[in-house]
């Protein structure tokens, strides 16, 4: 069985049916950064995969706690994302700011942070 298979059909409904990455590892066999990558694969394929403190899970069957589940992990992955793009900002100053060093040219994380669709 393919790992990225393993940790679908391993993945409960609901955050109260939550696997933790420990447990996860050891479905799987992977290490703790493949197997958030392999996460993060699934969820550019379109797998709706939330996570938090409990583990991972798939959205709850009941419609209404599938909504409040996705929009809490909507808003906490917005957070996280201007979180980084405000530290990418601050580094994009400094570099600026030093005399005769490359700057990184043609993106302004700032820019977005304002943005109300993040």
């Amino acid at each position: 069985m393919h790992e990225s298979d393993a940790i679908v059909q391993s993945l409960g409904y609901g955050e109260l049916a939550a696997i933790s990455a420990d447990q996860l590892q050891t479905i799987t066999g992977l290490d703790a950064r493949t197997l958030r990558f392999v996460i993060q694969e699934l969820r550019k394929m379109g797998l709706c995969i939330l996570s938090g403190a409990n583990g991972y899970w798939l959205p709850d069957l009941d419609a209404d706690i599938a909504y409040q589940e996705c929009k809490r992990f909507s808003r906490m992955m917005k957070a996280r994302a201007i979180s980084s793009l405000q530290t990418a900002r601050i580094t994009e100053i400094y570099l600026r700011s030093l005399d005769g060093q490359q700057t990184i040219e043609g993106f302004d994380a700032f820019a977005l942070i304002g943005n109300e669709e993040l």
